[in-house]
């Protein structure tokens, strides 16, 4: 096949985040699992909430969806947009969505922290956001099935980053 007649690659389509929405904006999927308990949190927040999604769901507000079905490109794309990548998992062991972000990330030169609840340190986890500057957080991490019950960490997790956001506006404003 000739240069000239090979088909192009479709371009992915740039989020669109709400700049008056509080940043870290929340860049993810609708996994179930850490994914959508992340995105749930994000919103009850107030956090933008953008992601792509595989081109057979239905995307929700603030969602693209991919140029195909297959749910590793929706990830792929959900790392390059983002910033860095939070991995949240039930034990030291990566696998799945989490280990192909970190993988993503590593290859895209993407900063990204795993954590999970044996280890978890709220103020690590602030340090590690203001050092990077986080604008666009992509957070993942295993499906309800493979971790059940990890959904309250989940939470854990994204309320110390809510509450560091909130705590930076408060001395902006003194």
């Amino acid at each position: 096949m000739s240069r000239s007649t090979r088909k192009k690659k479709p371009k992915r389509p740039p989020l669109v985040i709400d700049p008056k929405l509080p940043r870290p904006a929340l860049v993810g999927a609708l996994a179930e699992g850490v994914e959508a308990t992340a995105r749930a949190s994000a919103l009850r927040a107030g956090h933008a909430v953008a992601g792509y999604v595989p081109l057979a769901t239905k995307p929700p507000p603030g969602c693209i969806c991919t140029t195909t079905a297959y749910a590793p490109q929706a990830l792929k794309w959900n790392v390059k947009a983002s910033e860095a990548s939070l991995l949240i998992s039930a034990d030291a062991t990566l696998f799945g969505r989490a280990l192909q972000a970190r993988q993503w990330s590593t290859r895209y030169s993407r900063p990204w922290l795993q954590v999970w609840p044996a280890i978890f340190d709220a103020a690590r986890l602030q340090e590690w956001l203001r050092t990077h500057a986080i604008a666009r957080l992509h957070v993942t991490g295993p499906a309800s099935y493979q971790a059940p019950g990890l959904e309250p960490f989940v939470e854990q997790v994204l309320q110390s980053i809510w509450l560091m956001r909130t705590a930076e506006i408060d001395l902006a404003t003194r």
